[in-house]
């Protein structure tokens, strides 16, 4: 590959790591160098003799091991980031590990397919994969089954995820605290996604009060005159919620993306909740790998982009191409 040394042009052939037409030397080799080492990172998982588990400091200096050699060959490539930490809770947050105290081992084989890709985990290090990010898959030919269900992503949309929610409230007149914040429900891309004020229009939407360990979560509903709301349980996720309250309001805002060739560019409008956004990570790289990591604009295989856009927009998120 033009601009590629033996090593990298490998690993990029290995994996089927391609670059994008108009993407900058440096930013190839990064993501390269990062899919090398979560594969490297996850065939550590299978390091173990006697134990079925290995520790977690084991395959964390593993990656810090790896990092350091390949920021002594390859420091253009800029990686400004611990990928030892990274790696681990993507693929902790993803169910490609499971835990043990102190201990972690690789999860069970499992895989599923959609528009021509199969997503796999519990990949042993002598399997042939291709990669995007830090996820692994393979081109098939095999009839869909459900992707998301392997990833814990609900199988119904965020509009009705909102109505059932509503259905099950038990309202209650009661005035929130003064430091109390509410969703902003027209949120832009730059705004941030509570406000000091509540709707006043009689619409139901979602409010939080910080109690000493954590946020407390409310729907609530004013009409300026009376204000209503019900406690929600605190085992519930509040960008879940956010989301889907924002998406029955049509004011979610979309996706914008970029096709380049053999990448696409991504950039998410608003941060999804916890399965989505795990899936989405574990299948794509970080546009720049600074500290902090940047969740909204990512890099994704192209094939695997619009595989996955087919698993966000049944779920009710938009993209808009530019």
């Amino acid at each position: 590959m033009s601009g590629l040394d033996r090593l990298l042009s490998t690993v990029a052939d290995e994996y089927h790591i391609r670059r994008g037409s108009t993407e900058a030397l440096e930013s190839f080799k990064a993501r390269i160098i990062y899919s090398a080492l979560s594969r490297q990172a996850y065939a550590a998982l299978f390091d173990r003799t006697d134990e079925p588990t290995i520790s977690i400091q084991y395959f964390k200096a593993r990656i810090n091991e790896l990092q350091r050699i390949y920021a002594s060959l390859y420091p253009e490539a800029n990686i400004k980031i611990d990928l030892a930490d990274e790696i681990y809770e993507l693929y902790s947050n993803a169910g490609l590990i499971y835990h043990a105290p102190n201990r972690i081992a690789p999860s069970m084989p499992a895989s599923a397919t959609l528009n021509g890709i199969t997503f796999m985990r519990g990949v042993t290090p002598d399997r042939k994969v291709h990669m995007s990010g830090a996820g692994f898959y393979r081109p098939s030919n095999d009839p869909s089954t459900d992707v998301g269900e392997m990833f814990a992503i609900p199988n119904r949309t965020l509009s009705d995820e909102w109505a059932a929610l509503i259905r099950r409230a038990h309202w209650k007149v009661e005035r929130l605290p003064d430091d109390a914040e509410y969703l902003n429900t027209t949120p832009t891309f730059r705004q941030r996604y509570w406000k000091a004020q509540p709707d006043r229009d009689g619409s139901i939407s979602i409010a939080r009060v910080r109690s000493t360990v954590e946020y407390l979560h409310y729907l609530y509903r004013s009409d300026g005159d009376v204000f209503e709301c019900c406690q929600l349980p605190t085992w519930r996720s509040a960008r879940a919620m956010s989301n889907a309250c924002l998406a029955s309001r049509v004011t979610l805002p979309p996706n914008r993306y970029k096709v380049d060739g053999t990448i696409t560019w991504l950039r998410l409008g608003y941060l999804p909740p916890p399965p989505e956004l795990n899936l989405l990570k574990l299948y794509s790289w970080a546009q720049q790998f600074i500290d902090p990591f940047n969740n909204f604009n990512r890099v994704v295989d192209t094939d695997i982009f619009f595989a996955l856009k087919i698993i966000f927009e049944r779920r009710g998120y938009q993209f808009i191409e530019e």
